[in-house]
């Protein structure tokens, strides 16, 4: 077996990026990685302008999402949650960029990227390269080892950048942590 399940009773490591990332030594974790083009500054702010709204009727307005979210219920915080999470990943879907991972050797070169550090850093479960996003399954040994070995697989993944079929510029875009629920 990979690893276990996230232990709600067990050390968790909690930080905030654009929504909660939850490290456990030793639990499996869905990360998604994306290529930079792929969702674009827009529909990002769109985004964000919908969250504050959505906030705002709550009576949150002063403040960052993460911030103005905790002062929130847990009942709001789920249905915040609920409708707002799956925006990034249905988009993706949606297959917008120039999708450069659809590209056989570019898909070999994250591959192999991904297994460069397989149990030295982590151990590497299942993983998919779509044109445009990659999501993986792994375990971190400590639960602030998943945050160091993001930036490692981003950079590492950055091999690729310069002047990849006519690209310039950064490959990826940083990762994001499907974050388990207690």
């Amino acid at each position: 077996m990979l690893g276990h399940a996230f232990d709600p009773q067990a050390e968790t490591n909690i930080y905030e990026h654009c929504r909660p990332h939850w490290s456990q030594a030793g639990t499996v974790v869905f990360i998604t990685f994306r290529t930079a083009d792929s969702i674009p500054a827009n529909v990002v702010r769109l985004w964000d302008r919908q969250k504050r709204a959505w906030l705002a009727q709550r009576g949150q307005t002063s403040g960052e999402v993460p911030e103005l979210l905790s002062r929130l219920s847990s009942a709001e915080q789920k249905a915040f949650r609920k409708q707002f999470e799956r925006c990034r990943e249905d988009y993706l879907d949606t297959c917008q960029g120039r999708c450069l991972l659809k590209d056989p050797e570019l898909t070999g070169i994250v591959g192999r990227s991904l297994l460069h550090f397989d149990r030295q850093r982590y151990l590497m479960g299942d993983f998919v390269v779509m044109p445009n996003h990659v999501h993986l399954l792994a375990v971190f040994p400590t639960a602030d080892a998943l945050k160091k070995a993001m930036r490692l697989m981003v950079a590492f993944h950055g091999v690729p950048d310069q002047s990849v079929h006519g690209w310039q510029g950064k490959v990826l875009a940083a990762g994001t942590v499907r974050s388990p629920r207690p």
